[in-house]
Order: structure tokens, then C-alpha cells, then sequence
């Protein structure tokens, strides 16, 4: 199995409370979400998980 996709998703629910989630798609068609919220700096973290 290999991932084919990483997709990050930033919401704001509540404010200044930033969420970050994690959607991850593989070749054998598994779909994964996750959320990895670090509330100093989302979007470190967003360009990070893009990265690889």
C-alpha cells in the first residue's frame, strides 16, 4: 500500500481555535482522516505534511 494523496484542511469552529486535519488516500482506495492541531502556528504544520 502507498499513499497516492495528502490533503490538509484548516477550520476556524471557534474563535482563534484553529483545526488542522489530515486526509491521506492510498492506492488500494483507503482513506484515512486525522487531526493534528498545534495552536501556536497551523500553518507550519500544514506546510510541513505538504511537503512529503
Amino acid at each position: 500500500m502507498k499513499i497516492t494523496d495528502v490533503k490538509t484542511y484548516i477550520t476556524m469552529p471557534i474563535d482563534n481555535l484553529p483545526w488542522l486535519f489530515v486526509e491521506v488516500h492510498t492506492d488500494e482506495g483507503i482513506t484515512g482522516l486525522g487531526e493534528c492541531s498545534w495552536y501556536g502556528n497551523n500553518n507550519l504544520i500544514e506546510k510541513g505534511i505538504e511537503s512529503v
